[in-house]
């Protein structure tokens, strides 16, 4: 697997963390699924730094083309906001 499509799986798991979470009428077990999400989104960015290290500044995303670190760091925050929505009660 490449580097793109790990980083790509973990930001999938932190979606379904979040889906799953969205169903629990349980609170100590929402939270925990979404603990799970921003660990797997930690861990996506973490991988994506490494990844931008190696390629340098300008590297390919998930979909081929080319993007810079800043059009890279946009791309996050719809599934951060996501994380923050389904933390509310």
């Amino acid at each position: 697997m490449s580097p793109g499509q790990v980083i790509a799986c973990y930001r999938l798991y932190a979606a379904h963390c979040i889906e799953i979470a969205r169903e629990l009428q349980d609170r100590g077990r929402k939270i925990a699924l979404l603990n799970m999400a921003q660990a797997w989104m930690a861990l996506a960015d973490e991988a994506e730094k490494k990844l931008v290290v190696a390629d340098g500044p300008r590297s390919e995303d998930l979909r081929g083309r080319s993007v810079n670190t800043n059009e890279r760091r946009r791309g996050t925050r719809p599934a951060r906001r996501a994380i923050a929505l389904a933390y509310r009660p």
